[in-house]
């Protein structure tokens, strides 16, 4: 009899901490997904139109997976830098406390370019996979 309690306790507690850690994952993507919403700022998305319009001094942003343990990366290119530039290019890990932990730097990396001058330009997000191309997203900037 007490093996079968201690087993449904165990079993029961895991369960348990199963949803609560997938919970708190929800609670963290909601937060990153807020982050960027202010009316200045648009999302590039690869999967709708690749052509934008942007007002000088507006921001956009292009977010993708990362997991540099497994080879997961992503960098950027710009056509003319002097019609829109990177300011940042920060990384939020998917668990803040794995993040030291082997094989747990799996993140979220988020381009932020701004537009400089009126102008034509193109952004190129390179994704790789332990050294090899495996995605491109490319977008034509339009500044007015």
């Amino acid at each position: 009899m007490n093996k079968n309690y201690l087993f449904s306790f165990i079993f029961l507690s895991l369960f348990t901490l199963g949803c609560s850690n997938t919970n708190q994952l929800t609670n963290i993507d909601k937060k990153q997904d807020a982050n960027p919403t202010s009316n200045d700022m648009i999302e590039l998305n690869a999967l709708t139109s690749q052509k934008y319009t942007l007002k000088v001094g507006q921001k956009a942003f292009f977010k993708t997976k990362v997991h540099g343990s497994v080879g997961l990366g992503a960098e950027h290119e710009i056509e003319d830098t002097s019609i829109i530039q990177l300011v940042s290019d920060d990384i939020e890990f998917d668990s803040k406390e794995n993040a030291e932990m082997p094989g747990g730097d799996a993140a979220k990396k988020q381009f932020i370019f701004e537009a400089l001058k009126a102008g034509k330009s193109k952004i190129t997000i390179n994704e790789n996979y332990r050294g090899d191309l495996k995605k491109i997203a490319s977008f034509t900037i339009e500044v007015e």
